[in-house]
């Protein structure tokens, strides 16, 4: 395994995240969003410095499948009763948190 600063060895994903985020305790309603934009802005950079493509490439790609994914959606959802479509959007989230 290289000996890579900015990599995340296997079982500790996110330490880097952490130790970025833990510089400044902050009130949720005190956090500018400018500071906001510069932390992800910020954040962002770090994570294209690990293996693997572009971090943009990565958010096209996956941007392109989640409009396919909508279309799909609508196709499927198209005409059902509101209350049908809800509690399809509610029951996936009801399983997983039974697991």
């Amino acid at each position: 395994m290289p000996e890579d600063p900015t990599e995340n060895p296997p079982g500790r994903e996110g330490e880097n995240y952490d130790e970025m985020m833990s510089e400044e305790p902050f009130e949720e309603e005190e956090l500018d969003p400018e500071e906001a934009e510069r932390r992800i802005t910020q954040f962002v950079r770090s994570a294209d410095e690990l293996s693997g493509p572009p971090v943009e490439e990565l958010a096209e790609q996956v941007t392109a499948l989640m409009r396919a994914a909508s279309r799909d959606l609508e196709t499927i959802m198209d005409g059902m009763a509101h209350n049908k479509v809800l509690a399809t959007q509610l029951l996936p989230g009801q399983r997983a948190r039974g697991r």
